[in-house]
Formats: structure tokens, sequence, C-alpha cells
């Protein structure tokens, strides 16, 4: 397993799609006059940041103790989680309406399933890919 390979390929694939949800984000804003603003911003940020955090972990615990892994998934899914926690109450404080509020949140989901799910498939190709490795 070439794990800084593995890691390089994430970290491109990630930035690709976290940038192309951002910019759908802005077509969406100019194409139906939604203001999106900070909601695209906050979730931008958050998700690259998410994504470093993410894989440069995974990296590290692959060069470890590999046989971690499984439970690394985990709790990194449930970290993130809890890191969207903070984002998401400091809007809302930060709001001045319901709607903005809302417009954040739904922004900020599709930012976060978005990225739950490329987390999940690649790195459960990943795995089919070291599994079959290991067996031959």
């Amino acid at each position: 397993m070439d794990i800084q390979r593995i890691v390089k390929k994430y970290l491109i694939t990630g930035f690709s799609i976290i940038c192309l949800i951002y910019i759908i984000g802005i077509c969406v804003e100019r194409l139906f006059s939604i203001p999106l603003g900070w909601s695209l911003i906050i979730s931008y940020i958050f998700s690259i940041v998410t994504l470093l955090i993410y894989g440069l972990c995974w990296k590290l615990i692959a060069k470890s103790s590999p046989k971690s892994l499984t439970l690394y998934y985990m709790a990194g899914s449930i970290m993130r989680m809890l890191l969207a926690i903070p984002f998401v109450v400091g809007y809302w404080m930060y709001a001045s309406s319901f709607e903005e509020v809302f417009r954040f949140v739904i922004v900020f989901i599709i930012f976060y399933l978005v990225m739950l799910a490329y987390d999940a498939i690649y790195f459960a190709r990943v795995e089919k890919q070291n599994k079959k490795n290991n067996f031959r």
C-alpha cells in the first residue's frame, strides 16, 4: 500500500470536489438570486479544513498502525460531526434571520454529506484494494 500516493490522490480529488460544489453554489446564487455568500464560504472552509485533517490523520495512522484504520474511519466521522456543531451554532448566533440560518444549514449539509460520501467511497476502495493485494 503506497500511503503517500493514496493521501495525495485523496486530497487532490477532495479539493476538486469541494471546489466544484463551491462553483455550483455560486452558479445557483447567480441564476436564482439566492444570497448564499457566507454560507458558501464557511462551508467551503470547513470542508477544506476537515479534508486536510482527515487525510493527514489517516496517513499517520496508516503508517503507525494500519490495523486500527477501521476504528479510525468511525472515529473520524464522529469527529467531523462534532466539529460541525460549533460551525452551525456559531452561524445561528451570528445570523439575523431564520431564513439566513436555514440557507446556511442547507448549504452546509450539502457540503457535509458530499464529503462524507466521498470519504466512505474513497476509503472503501482503498481497503478493498488493500485486501485484494494482501490475499495474492
